[in-house]
């Protein structure tokens, strides 16, 4: 919301509820823009739901089949989870919405330590035990729960790369200190995420920092140069890397790889070719039933 004094004509951007008063003796009116937390979170909730929609409608012949003893499933259970885990969420989505930009600030960097610990200490349990999980590094072991530290990791990222950057621009001769953290952060989870063998997941916080340094200052020029060299420095291991190098040449010829890697492409493509971009209808696709 914003106060203006006017002596004239009024401004000329648009004023999408409006109310009058008086200024120093002149008529004067308030600016109120869209509300847009309230859109966001709305965008968010319409998400959420879709997402719940379209999981059952994935789900349910799986959770239906029988067990061994012919006992019919629940097919409402894998459903109930997600729905669980979407009210838990909510739950500290509306928590973290009641917190001051400055305690986020200051609880950043506690929390992205915090959360490279739990890295770095899944990473050395796997290691030691020469275990897996679904061939990554990721998941932290708890009694019933599997933790993935990572995605916190990543969250914390986010707020703490936000603080820093707010701080100051990202170009000028002051700013060396500022580069040299954000560099630091990005190369510490980076660094993390690989050797936990999630290289998706490395090159999307890649790309998330380095938005964020362009949309505080950063050059066009320097940000094509970061883009190529980090592509020709993630597509080493991808190509050293059977596993990876197999994903690669199962995009590039996913037939020849249809019983493994281009087994979810080839789905893909019949699915696209069954019901075309707007699909044969939910519920509908015959794919969940193999």
């Amino acid at each position: 919301m914003r106060k203006r004094g006017t002596s004239g004509a009024r401004s000329e951007k648009p004023v999408y509820r409006g109310e009058t008063f008086d200024f120093d003796g002149q008529d004067g009116y308030i600016e109120v823009y869209p509300d847009w937390d309230n859109r966001f979170i709305q965008l968010v909730l319409i998400a959420v739901v879709l997402g719940l929609v379209m999981s059952f409608s994935a789900s349910y012949p799986l959770a239906s089949r029988p067990d061994r003893d012919l006992v019919p499933g629940d097919a409402f259970e894998i459903f109930r989870m997600h729905l669980v885990h979407a009210i838990v969420g909510l739950a500290f989505m509306a928590m973290a919405a009641r917190l001051q930009p400055r305690h986020l600030e200051r609880l950043s960097l506690p929390a992205f330590v915090v959360t490279l610990g739990l890295m770095g200490a899944t990473t050395i349990i796997h290691l030691a035990k020469g275990t897996t999980t679904r061939g990554s590094l990721q998941f932290l072991h708890l009694g019933p729960f599997n933790v993935h530290p990572a995605e916190f990791a990543k969250l914390a990222y986010v707020v703490y790369l936000a603080s820093l950057l707010s701080q100051g621009p990202w170009t000028g001769r002051a700013s060396g200190p500022l580069r040299r953290r954000v560099i630091g952060a990005t190369a510490a989870l980076c660094g993390l995420l690989f050797l936990q063998r999630d290289q998706g997941m490395m090159v999307l916080v890649f790309c998330i920092g380095l938005a964020l340094c362009f949309l505080s200052g950063m050059r066009w020029s320097h940000l094509v140069a970061v883009l190529l060299g980090g592509a020709c420095v993630a597509a080493i291991p991808a190509l050293m890397d059977a596993e990876r190098r197999e994903r690669i040449l199962a995009w590039l010829d996913p037939v020849s790889y249809r019983d493994g890697a281009g087994y979810h492409i080839l789905s893909m493509l019949v699915a696209t070719a069954r019901g075309g971009l707007d699909g044969v209808g939910l519920g509908l696709s015959p794919e969940k039933w193999r």
